[in-house]
């Protein structure tokens, strides 16, 4: 890092926005800072604050802002150096006289005239001070002992100086905070300045440089970016080229035909070109926020006072924890053209002239950095990092028709996964989900095809059906009603057949059930969290047995192969996963802090177990063995958002579907993880989903809040 006086001519000093001297300078969340003025004025987008040099959203106010009393102290330093002459004599002004200074104390941070200067060093306590001229101080030489001179005033009580730090409330705290709050930091963990601040100052070093490593990365892929868009380009040219070439052959004849195609041409590549400008622009504004936040951060902690650090440590670490972590938006495949040429009798001109074929195709890993064991994808896996440890291929779309004559194939090959940075949680599936090998074609807007009510001539209650599951072979509608204590069942048309579990039934009565599943066809087993344990019922209903385990408050359940189940506990707070033979326990999946509230599972048909996370809010992920290997969502009603996420379930294609409860929709994950739509919602009459499943004719079962069951065809 650079000497004090160079950090003080540098821009460091100046706002973000207006390029002055930062007058009562803010740190924002990314490490940039703003003057106060520029700060109030920096709402973007209605009510929306984003920082005016890396666009990264804030959310503060002015009141909730941090003071950068690093850059502020600084400031200081600097016009003293620069502008030292234009101040009046601190002491002459308490005698209302307006007298030019000549000099400053640095231990009383006090301008002072020449008079006053001659005074203040025949006091006995102010003889020793170091009183320096203008002069003296606009050679820089005393940079270093103005700094070890500036004190710092408690934010609660602006005459007392700060000199501890509670580490409990992460606060500087002065002799009035402990005084006067003594009760509010009497069992708190308070330490000196001098002992956290190191401690502090070796932690933020150690992330720095954790930090510092991703930027060649990022630049490295930049560049992979920058390579592709260009030849993408000149993919273009060159198809474009042989496009025209072939109309030529077959002239006017063929024009219509031959502006289809680049037309087509065009647009795909215009598309993909935008695409990549946008991730291009994101990845900078990344790469400059990080390079900016990194430049603070080793000032702060080269140059900064103990107190400095300690009253901005908690931004600093966020946002580098925030830059470690981080993963950046890539592209999703390469694009490639080739134009398959035809011959051109004219009979068969239709057919000869070619067609655009559009598909997408694996991306081999030797193809970019991204992906090689020297480049960004094994680089980020061995830090932590930017990018998602999965190579997923995904093919987007494909032609319809066959034609024997010349075509354009278009394909993307797809590149290492990566997420967008600030969402919070990542929207994605981790390696383990394997992607589609063809698409599923979705419908524009889900279709409902049947629709009835869960009720039966027993009910004595209102009907809260909190689980669902589906038959394989004979497609009947197992539903779990928690309030009347049973499992009804209903044909595939929805006609109500019978039920099992009611209070008065024995051993197989019901008390406190939530949800169900279906074994191999075999056994109906049924979460019931009073009695803490699971009941097995055959598929006629009879009631056959009851494994007991490790259970305090078991909710959801979800078949898996090899005959085993798995349960979320959400008091718990673990996954178990049982023999379904003879319920005894196989493993144990805990969440080590990880789980809040687990309400419902669901395991995919690539063995990944599925968990909604009621009160987190969002979805986790665990492969068979249990190992964590992702999380998506977050708390909101935006795209990738949820408010109370309930019932989950995956198709035959790998696609995840999530109940919103509180949002009345259902989220759809394609087989990447990432968000693709909303299949159904509250546009299609949906009202507080709860449990969903998937019938064997590959449509989507909801259950909703008081007894509907409401069937969609999606696909």
């Amino acid at each position: 890092m650079n000497s004090l006086q160079e950090l003080l001519g540098s821009d460091l000093l100046l706002c973000r926005k207006c390029k002055q001297i930062a007058d009562k300078p803010v740190l924002l969340p990314c490490l940039d800072t703003l003057c106060t003025g520029c700060f109030e004025s920096c709402a973007k987008d209605g009510d929306r604050r984003c920082c005016p040099a890396c666009n990264h959203p804030l959310h503060q106010s002015t009141a909730e802002a941090r003071s950068n009393w690093f850059l502020a102290s600084l400031t200081s330093v600097k016009l003293c150096q620069e502008e030292g002459a234009k101040q009046v004599c601190d002491y002459c002004r308490y005698e209302e006289r307006q007298v030019q200074a000549a000099g400053l104390c640095i231990d009383c941070s006090d301008f002072l005239c020449s008079a006053c200067s001659a005074a203040h060093g025949k006091t006995k306590m102010t003889r020793h001070h170091n009183v320096m001229s203008f002069d003296d101080l606009a050679t820089g030489q005393s940079d270093e002992l103005i700094r070890q001179h500036q004190t710092f005033e408690c934010p609660d009580h602006p005459n007392e100086k700060v000199s501890r730090y509670c580490a409990t409330c992460d606060q500087l705290i002065c002799r009035e905070c402990r005084e006067q709050g003594g009760e509010r930091h009497a069992k708190h963990q308070v330490f000196s300045i001098d002992e956290f601040g190191s401690k502090t100052r070796d932690s933020l070093m150690g992330m720095i440089d954790n930090v510092r490593a991703k930027v060649p990365r990022l630049t490295e892929y930049g560049q992979f970016l920058d390579e592709y868009r260009l030849s993408v380009e000149q993919c273009r040219i060159q198809v474009a080229s042989e496009i025209g070439e072939q109309a030529d052959l077959l002239h006017k004849i063929v024009d219509e035909c031959r502006d289809a195609l680049l037309r087509q041409l065009n647009e795909s590549v215009a598309k993909e070109t935008e695409d990549v400008a946008r991730k291009e622009e994101k990845l900078s504004d990344i790469k400059s926020s990080i390079i900016s936040g990194c430049v603070f951060a080793d000032a702060l902690v080269t140059h900064g006072r103990d107190e400095e650090i300690l009253w901005l440590q908690s931004l600093l670490k966020d946002r580098l924890s925030q830059f470690i972590y981080l993963q950046v938006e890539g592209i999703s495949g390469k694009l490639s053209a080739v134009f398959n040429p035809g011959i051109s009798p004219e009979r068969s001109l239709p057919i000869l002239f070619g067609k655009l074929n559009l598909a997408h195709h694996p991306l081999m890993k030797e193809a970019t950095g991204s992906a090689t064991s020297q480049g960004m994808g094994a680089a980020a896996a061995a830090s932590g990092g930017i990018f998602s440890p999965n190579v997923t291929s995904v093919r987007l779309s494909s032609g319809h028709q066959q034609a024997a004559g010349g075509s354009v194939a278009m394909a993307t090959k797809s590149a290492a996964a990566v997420n967008g940075l600030g969402s919070g949680v990542a929207s994605m599936l981790p390696q383990g989900v394997r992607p589609l090998t063809e698409p599923a074609v979705l419908l524009s807007r889900a279709q409902l095809v049947l629709e009835f009510e869960a009720k039966s001539p027993l009910d004595t209650r209102d009907i809260w059906p909190t689980g669902l599951a589906i038959s394989e072979t004979t497609g009947d509608y197992f539903v779990l009603d928690r309030d009347n204590k049973c499992v009804k069942s209903f044909d595939r048309q929805g006609r109500y057949r019978m039920e099992f579990g009611c209070p008065g039934s024995g051993d197989g009565s019901l008390s406190s059930p939530y949800d169900l599943a279906i074994l191999e066809e075999r056994l109906i087993l049924v979460t019931d969290y009073q009695h803490e344990a699971i009941k097995a019922y055959s598929m006629q209903g009879k009631y056959l047995t009851t494994y007991r385990g490790p259970f305090k408050h078991p909710r959801g359940i979800a078949a898996m192969r090899g005959r085993q189940f798995v349960v979320a506990d959400c008091r718990m707070r673990q996954l178990t996963v049982h023999d379904g033979d003879s319920g005894n326990l196989v493993r144990t999946i805990r969440s080590e802090g990880l789980f809040t509230d687990p309400y419902y599972v669901a395991v995919t048909h690539d063995d990944v177990i599925v968990v909604t996370d009621w009160a987190a809010p969002n979805l986790k992920l665990f492969d068979f063995q249990g190992n964590l290997i992702g999380q998506a969502g977050s708390y909101g009603n935006g795209n990738d958002q949820v408010l109370q996420p309930y019932g989950v379930a995956s198709d035959t294609s790998g696609q995840v579907m999530v109940a919103d409860n509180s949002n009345h929709r259902i989220h759809l994950l394609g087989s990447d993880g990432r968000f693709v739509k909303f299949v159904v919602s509250k546009f299609d009459g949906l009202w507080h989903p709860m449990a969903i499943a998937v019938t064997p004719e590959g449509y989507l079962a909801v259950t909703e809040a008081l007894g509907k069951v409401k069937v969609f065809k999606y696909m």
